[in-house]
C-alpha cells in the first residue's frame, strides 16, 4: 500500500510518464485495456476516455483543475467508469476518438480530448478542454440523461458511429486506365503554394507548425520542376523557423508549434518527431541550398537530442515538457534585467541582447523569449563589428546563459522509447551523415541494433514501446512504415543485404496483418488487434507524414531496388485510392506526401550502382548531393538483387538505370551528377 499518497490508482502499474502523472489522482482511472473493456460492459457503466501526453500544456492544467479535486473526483467514479489513454502509446485509440470528435465539433478538436462513450465504447459526446464549472455540469448532465432518457446516448453514439464508418469508407480503389502526369502535380502545387505565407514562411495563418512534410515536397518540387516559387517559398520557412522562438536558440531543438503566426512563441513542448523530420529536411535542403545556417540547425538539433534525449542505451525518448514548475515555457524565458545582469561583464553584450530581440517590458508575458531579428551582416555592420569579433560576443554570452539555464528546473521528460519516432530519428541521422558530411556511422548502427534487439520479433512482428528493459503493445502500421524507410534508407548507404531483408520481411508482414484488399490501402492496426467501433486507415499527412503514405513510398522503393513491379503496381494503387480526395480538397497540402508520391510515380527515377575499386568514395561523391529521383548503391558481392548481377568488376563504373534498362557506364561523376540533376534549378 502507498503511504505516501492519500489516492492510488490503476495507473500505477503502468510505465508511460503521463498514466503515472495520475496515479494518484481522486479518479479511480483504469489503463485502457481488455480488462477495463470488460469490466465496463459487465458492470453496464458508461466510460469517460480521458486522452493526452505528457508533454501537453493544457493536459496538465485540466488535471490540476479537475482531475486533482475530490469533488469533481466523486462524480466521476460515480456515474463512469474513468480511463486514461497515453495517446503516443495507443495512438489507435486517441485516433478513433479524434476523429469522432471532428465530426462533432466541425474539426476543431486537440488534447486534452475527453471521450464520453457506451460500455461497449462507442462514444456518444467528444470534447476537449473544460473549466472545473463546465465539467462538472457535463458529468451531472449525462449520467441524469442516461437515468431519464438513455435511448438519447444511444442515438448520439449511432450517429457518430455511422460517421466513424463514412469518414474510412471514402477511400476506395476503382480501377481504372486513367494515368497520372506531370501536369497533376503542377496544379497541386499551384494550390498548396496558395496556402503558405508569403511574408513569414509556413501555412497562412496562426498557430504555425512546421510541417516537415510539405517542405519536402516544395524541395522535391523546386528539383524536378525548376521552380523557383517552390525553392523560395521553403527557404523563407526554414529561415524564418531557424531565426524563431519557435528554436531554442541557447539549447537546439525546435517546440511542436507557434502559437502565433510570426514563429516567436512556442508551445514550448518538444517531441523527439517533430526534431527528427526536420533534421531529414534541414539535412536535404543543405544540400539543395548548401546554406551553412541549415547544416548549424542540423548539428544543434542532434546535439540536443543527445544531451536530453539519449536513453543510455542508444535509443532516445519521446518528448520534453512545456511547463517548469508549473508555469509554461518558465525554463526557455528570461527577464531584461536577468539578461543585463548576467551579461554585464561581457563587452559588447549590448549587441547580443539587440540580435536576439530581447526588450525591457519583454516580448512575451514580460518575458524574452530569444530569436533573432536580423542578419549577421545588419548588425555588424551597424555596430561596426567583425564577424569575429561578433562570434565571440555571441559565444561568450551564450555560454554563460547556458549556465544559468542548467540551474533552473528543467521540464519534465518522457522516457518511454517509441519504436516509430526512433525509427524517424534513424532515417535523420542517416540523412545527416548523409548530406551533412557528418560520421555519425556509430550513432546510426546503434540505434538500429538497438531496434532490432528490442522491439523486431523473430516473426517479423513489432513492438510499439519500450521502458524499464520492457517492451509492450502490438505495434501499429506507423511503427512498421517508418522502420521499413530506416532499412531503406540503410540500404543506401552500405548495400548491406541484411537490411534490404528486413524491409522487405516487414513490408510483407504489413502485407499479411494491415492490408486491406479491397481499399487497397492499409489499416492502421494489425489484425491480431483487439478491434474498436471502427478499424480505421491513416491517410492524410499532418504533422506526422500518415502510415499510408509512408509505406506507399516505401512499395516504389522497394520495388525499384528489386526490380519488382508488384510493389511499384502496389504503390501506384494505394495513390489510385487515395488520389480523388486530395485532388477534391481544399487544403491538399494535407496530402504532401501522397503528392511527393505522384510527382516520383510520373517523373524519371534512377537506380545507379557503383562498381570497381573506387566504388566507396565515387558513392560517397554522389550520395551527399541532393537527388530525390533516384537511389544510389555501391555493389556488394554479397547482396543479390538483378541491378547488381553482372557487375563484378575492378575497374570503376557507375551504371544509371532506369525502366530495367541501364546506360552505357561511365567512370565519369561529373557526368553522372549533369545526367540527374538536369532539372535541378540552378
Amino acid at each position: 500500500m502507498d503511504t505516501k499518497h492519500k489516492y492510488t490508482n490503476q495507473l500505477i502499474h503502468e510505465s508511460s510518464p503521463y498514466l503515472l502523472q495520475h496515479a494518484h489522482n481522486p479518479v479511480s482511472w483504469h489503463p485502457w485495456n481488455a480488462e477495463t473493456l470488460e469490466k465496463a460492459k459487465s458492470e453496464n457503466k458508461l466510460m469517460l476516455i480521458s486522452i493526452g501526453y505528457s508533454a501537453c500544456h493544457w493536459c496538465h492544467v485540466m488535471e490540476h483543475e479537475s482531475f486533482e479535486d475530490e469533488e469533481v473526483a466523486t462524480l466521476m467514479n460515480a456515474y463512469f467508469l474513468p480511463v486514461k489513454v497515453d495517446r503516443e502509446e495507443l495512438p489507435n485509440v486517441d485516433d478513433l476518438y479524434m476523429t469522432a470528435c471532428q465530426i462533432s465539433n466541425h474539426g476543431s478538436c486537440g488534447w486534452p480530448l475527453n471521450a464520453f462513450a457506451l460500455p461497449d465504447g462507442r462514444p456518444f459526446y467528444v470534447g476537449t478542454y473544460f473549466p472545473k464549472a463546465r465539467w462538472i455540469e457535463i458529468l451531472r448532465y449525462f449520467d441524469h440523461i442516461n437515468h431519464t432518457d438513455p435511448k438519447q446516448l444511444i442515438q448520439s453514439a449511432e450517429q457518430l458511429t455511422q460517421g466513424l464508418i463514412s469518414v474510412e469508407n471514402k477511400f476506395n480503389f476503382t480501377d481504372s486506365d486513367s494515368t497520372f502526369t506531370s501536369d497533376d502535380t503542377k496544379l497541386l502545387f499551384t494550390r498548396v503554394f496558395q496556402e503558405m505565407d508569403f511574408v513569414e514562411g509556413g501555412k497562412k495563418g496562426a498557430p504555425k507548425f512546421p510541417m516537415p512534410v510539405i517542405l519536402d515536397f516544395l524541395a522535391e518540387y523546386s528539383f524536378y520542376q525548376k521552380n523557383g516559387d517552390s525553392r523560395q517559398i521553403l527557404n523563407l520557412t526554414l529561415d524564418k523557423m531557424a531565426n524563431g522562438g519557435i528554436y531554442d536558440q541557447l539549447g537546439g531543438g525546435f517546440s511542436r508549434y507557434s502559437v502565433d503566426g510570426v514563429w516567436l512563441v512556442p508551445h514550448f513542448e518538444k517531441m523527439l518527431y517533430d526534431n527528427a523530420q526536420l533534421i531529414s529536411t534541414y539535412s536535404k535542403s543543405y544540400a539543395l541550398t548548401g546554406n551553412q545556417k541549415y547544416k548549424t540547425i542540423v548539428r544543434e538539433c542532434i546535439n540536443f537530442i543527445n544531451q536530453e534525449w539519449h536513453n543510455g542505451e542508444h535509443a532516445f525518448f519521446a518528448a520534453l515538457d512545456a511547463d517548469s514548475e508549473g508555469v509554461e515555457g518558465k525554463y526557455y524565458t528570461w527577464n531584461f534585467e536577468e539578461l543585463s545582469h548576467l551579461l554585464q561583464n561581457i563587452d559588447g553584450h549590448e549587441v547580443y541582447l539587440e540580435y536576439y530581440g530581447a526588450e525591457k517590458n519583454g516580448n512575451w508575458e514580460h518575458t524574452n523569449i530569444l530569436h533573432i531579428t536580423q542578419s549577421v551582416e545588419e548588425i555588424t555592420s551597424k555596430h561596426g563589428l567583425s564577424h569575429e569579433k561578433f562570434e565571440k560576443i555571441m559565444n561568450e554570452c551564450n555560454e554563460i546563459l547556458v549556465a544559468q539555464r542548467i540551474q533552473r528546473t528543467p521540464p519534465g521528460t518522457d522516457d518511454k522509447v517509441l519504436c516509430a519516432w526512433n525509427a524517424m530519428y534513424l532515417c535523420a541521422l542517416i540523412d545527416a551523415h548523409r548530406y551533412c558530411d557528418m560520421n555519425l556511422m556509430s550513432e546510426i548502427e546503434g540505434l538500429e541494433s538497438f531496434i532490432s534487439q528490442n522491439f523486431l520479433k523473430e516473426d517479423h512482428q513489432l513492438f510499439r514501446t519500450y521502458k524499464n528493459k520492457e517492451v509492450k503493445i502490438n505495434a501499429f502500421l506507423d511503427d512498421y512504415a517508418y522502420l521499413i524507410e530506416a532499412y531503406l534508407s540503410l540500404f543506401q548507404l552500405n548495400s548491406d543485404q541484411k537490411y534490404l531483408k528486413k524491409a522487405a520481411d516487414l513490408t510483407e508482414y504489413c502485407l499479411i496483418h494491415f492490408y486491406d484488399e479491397m481499399s487497397k490501402l492499409f489499416f492502421y492496426t494489425s489484425d491480431l488487434d483487439q478491434e474498436l467501433v471502427v478499424r480505421k486507415k491513416e491517410i492524410m499527412d499532418n504533422v506526422i507524414p500518415s502510415s499510408n503514405s509512408i509505406l506507399a513510398h516505401n512499395l516504389f522503393i522497394l520495388g525499384k531496388v528489386l526490380s519488382d513491379d508488384q510493389y511499384i503496381e502496389l504503390s501506384m494503387q494505394m495513390l489510385q485510392a487515395v488520389f480523388p480526395s486530395f485532388i477534391r480538397i481544399s487544403q491538399p497540402s494535407f496530402y504532401s506526401n501522397w503528392i511527393r508520391l505522384l510527382q516520383r510515380h510520373t517523373e524519371e527515377f534512377y537506380e545507379v550502382v557503383i562498381c570497381g575499386q573506387d566504388r566507396q568514395e565515387i558513392h560517397g561523391k554522389l550520395l551527399n548531393k541532393y537527388f530525390p529521383n533516384s537511389i544510389i548503391l555501391t555493389w556488394n558481392k554479397n547482396t543479390h538483387i538483378p541491378l547488381f548481377e553482372y557487375r563484378d568488376t575492378d575497374e570503376s563504373m557507375i551504371f544509371v538505370c532506369q525502366n530495367k534498362m541501364c546506360n552505357r557506364p561511365t567512370s565519369d561523376i561529373l557526368e553522372v551528377s549533369n545526367l540527374l540533376s538536369s532539372s535541378k534549378v540552378e
